[in-house]
């Protein structure tokens, strides 16, 4: 099935694209979405959204418009669903 991922601030700066459609199986989960990105992007993307990296509680993840936390990472993505990962603004 496809599902249209959408990159925002340091995330898009590590895969070098704003946005992308990619192909995972039927039934999959955000957890092996987010595995099946870090293995096509690498360890640029990998230090980022690993939920094992220091930065990954900052990470904002969203399905469809819904904010995820790390406890939603095993809904399953439904077809054609959106994805936005990305680093939210800070305020100073």
């Amino acid at each position: 099935m496809k599902v249209k991922v959408t990159y925002l601030s340091v995330i898009r700066e590590a895969v070098g694209v704003d946005e992308e459609t990619i192909e995972v199986r039927d039934g999959s989960t955000v957890r092996e979405l987010l595995s099946s990105l870090m293995a096509k992007h690498g360890d640029r993307l990998k230090q980022l959204v690993d939920p094992s990296s220091e930065i990954w509680n900052s990470i904002m993840v969203t399905l469809n418009g819904e904010l995820l936390s790390a406890a939603d990472m095993e809904k399953v993505v439904a077809t054609n669903a959106e994805l936005l990962v990305g680093l939210p603004p800070f305020g100073g």
